[in-house]
């Protein structure tokens, strides 16, 4: 169970690094169906027009703007940004355009790229604060780790716990699974945190070290997962008791 467990821990780290570029496929072909899509913004609101399809956004339904080189992007006042709209500056045929363009953003929304660029004192803290976080989670896996190569010290030395040992591989199992689990989270908290996701990588593959010899351990008791008692015979072998 313990390997299934680990392989179901890589294949959701899988999954959560390909999604945004999955997302990023979808919301192509979508605008590929769409065709060309004509802009109007005014301090009414927004308006989208295409081929099929036409829609009015006013300004309350977007908190904030986010500006890069090529687009404008508007964001939701939800933290995840769920609803957004996107304004490309090549759309625009003078440039001073792009300035009048950002002048009607500016009254009406709040720069968010401020706020959230490297270096300011918001971007730290939540930086430090993910990181914090991620080092917490990688400490736990490991101590989940300990417990669970500990937990079956009495089975796997019959000669310092001689006789018939209660069995706790289940016990021993779920420990290996919630560490492999908070090594997971560890890296999901940095992600997209370029430097932290290096150091990240680098001590979350010490931490599995350890869970891969907690697994190494534990792996041969899983026969008995649903025995009550566990013996480790003389030539290695452990025999399974239910009483």
């Amino acid at each position: 169970m313990a390997p299934v467990l680990y392989a179901g821990v890589v294949v959701f780290v899988a999954f959560m690094t390909a999604a945004p570029w999955l997302q990023a496929r979808r919301l192509h072909r979508l605008a590929e169906r769409q065709g060309d899509i004509r802009g109007t913004v005014d301090d009414t609101g927004v308006r989208l027009t295409t081929a099929h399809s036409s829609a009015s956004h006013d300004w309350h339904l977007y908190s904030r703007y986010v500006e890069t080189p090529e687009l404008f992007v508007l964001l939701s006042a939800d933290k995840s940004a769920v609803g957004f709209a996107v304004l490309p500056k090549r759309a625009v045929a003078d440039p001073e355009e792009v300035d009048r363009l950002r002048a009607v953003l500016d009254r009406r929304l709040v720069r968010a790229d401020d706020a959230q660029a490297p270096g300011s004192p918001r971007s730290r803290g939540r930086a430090i604060g993910r990181g914090v976080g991620s080092v917490g989670l990688l400490l736990l896996g490991l101590l989940l780790f300990f417990f669970a190569f500990a937990a079956v010290q009495h089975a796997a030395h019959p000669d310092r716990f001689p006789g018939i040992q209660n069995n706790t591989t289940p016990i021993s199992a779920v420990m290996l699974g919630l560490g492999a689990l908070a090594v997971a989270g560890a890296w999901w908290l940095v992600r997209r945190m370029t430097a932290m996701r290096i150091v990240t990588a680098m001590l979350a593959a010490l931490v599995l070290l350890a869970g891969g010899a907690a697994l190494h351990r534990v792996e041969p008791m899983l026969r008995c997962w649903g025995s009550d008692r566990i013996a480790r015979g003389p030539e290695g072998a452990y025999v399974c008791y239910d009483f």
